[in-house]
């Protein structure tokens, strides 16, 4: 006799595209356990994402959402679809998602309702009076899921959440989709922006126009990098933001062919591919909540620069598998681009040890099977406190 799948039902805003739900729904789509189906909350509808759902098989409903004036609606939408699927589980991705997520669980009477936390200091730097939103979140979550140690120390020591109510689990990769990229998408994006054919070294950065990305800091680097490496060329990619004003005006002081900015590329894999070196300098050592690109690049073989922040403070080590450079500063991020162009023996070591460090730590099928685990011991911990487990299916 089959045993019934468990319903679990993510509920997403603001996603376009993305790998680590590419690589989740692949998983999910053939779970002989869970039964997963998606609530996407987006401005706009059969975004890349969506597409990528239906084609799986797997059952989505979509909610436009353009911002806080449609979240009553959207929490009467999610409470309807709870009411109709009774999932033992929800998990909610995003803010604005585990605003209308939670709230329209807790009215659904939904039992275990997880968040799985998306940013880090980003209320408490930035908008202070959003603080009392997350902490709405924290309290209708029955576990929350953080992706860094970081943001579990955040959530206990500044936002108050129970410790125990905190579970760490890091994203995982399919690090294999970033090597052996054919040479064709890697020409077919050179020629998509028009790279000029001499350049090099070629320093890439993947990072929202946001002030807490420290682009500020690598423009400058990068402008005394070009008085020793004239032919070096900077290529920024994720080219918007709150910020944009500033990056852009600071642009205009670099010579024109020197640099490019790309607003989106969805083979980011490939993109990678394009740089011989790659930067990431968050401000501080909380902006980052996790920051996929620290994985992504190190298993794309690039060598890098980066400030410690959000999961780097769990794994990156100066020097063995990237070079790590102080908060702010525009003089050692140039210091370590030098030192990455004249020392060939460092650039090798650090993408041997680079590799090894994310294959180790940040496999894609760790994490499914530590959330598998998870979802399943809460699951079991709630049957044993009802009589019946009907209701939780």
């Amino acid at each position: 006799m089959s045993v019934k799948k468990k319903r679990i039902i993510y509920i997403v805003s603001l996603l376009h595209k993305s790998l680590l739900w590419e690589w989740k729904i692949n998983y999910y789509k053939n779970s002989e356990d869970f039964e997963v189906s998606f609530v996407l909350m987006n401005a706009v509808n059969n975004t890349p994402a969506a597409d990528y759902i239906l084609k799986s098989g797997l059952k989505l409903w979509q909610i436009n959402y353009s911002g806080k004036k449609d979240l009553v609606k959207a929490i009467i939408k999610i409470v309807i679809i709870f009411l109709r699927e009774r999932p033992a589980i929800i998990n909610v991705n995003g803010f604005d998602a585990s605003l209308a997520g939670m709230i329209a669980a807790r009215l659904a009477g939904i039992k275990i309702r997880i968040n799985t936390r998306h940013h880090s200091n980003y209320h408490l730097i930035n908008f202070p009076h959003a603080v009392k939103y997350d902490k709405l979140v924290n309290k209708l979550s029955t576990h929350i899921i953080a992706a860094s140690e970081v943001v579990k120390k955040l959530l206990v020591v500044q936002e108050g959440v129970p410790e125990e109510k905190v579970k760490t689990i890091n994203f995982g990769f399919e690090l294999s989709e970033f090597e052996n990229i054919t040479p064709s998408r890697i020409n077919s994006l050179k020629e998509k922006y028009k790279l000029p054919e001499n350049s090099y070294p070629v320093v890439g950065v993947i990072s929202r126009f946001i002030f807490w990305k420290g682009i500020q800091y690598i423009i400058p680097a990068f402008q005394k990098f070009l008085n020793k490496f004239p032919q070096a060329h900077l290529i920024l990619a994720n080219a918007s933001g709150e910020y944009n004003n500033n990056i852009r005006g600071m642009l205009k002081e670099l010579p024109e062919n020197s640099y490019t900015t790309i607003n989106y590329e969805e083979d980011s894999a490939a993109l990678y591919q394009l740089f011989d070196y790659f930067i990431h300098v968050p401000v501080d050592n909380e902006s980052e909540a996790f920051g996929q690109v620290y994985v992504e690049s190190l298993a794309a073989g690039i060598p890098s620069i980066f400030t410690l922040s959000g999961i780097a403070n769990d794994f990156i080590v100066n020097g063995e598998n990237a070079l790590v450079v102080n908060y702010k500063s525009t003089e050692e991020i140039y210091n370590a681009l030098f030192l990455l162009s004249s020392d060939k023996a460092l650039r090798d070591k650090i993408i041997i040890k680079g590799k090894l460090s994310v294959q180790e730590k940040f496999q894609f099928k760790r994490m499914a099977v530590e959330m598998d685990n998870f979802y399943y011991s809460e699951i079991l911990k709630l049957s044993k406190k009802i009589d019946s487990p009907v209701g939780i299916n």
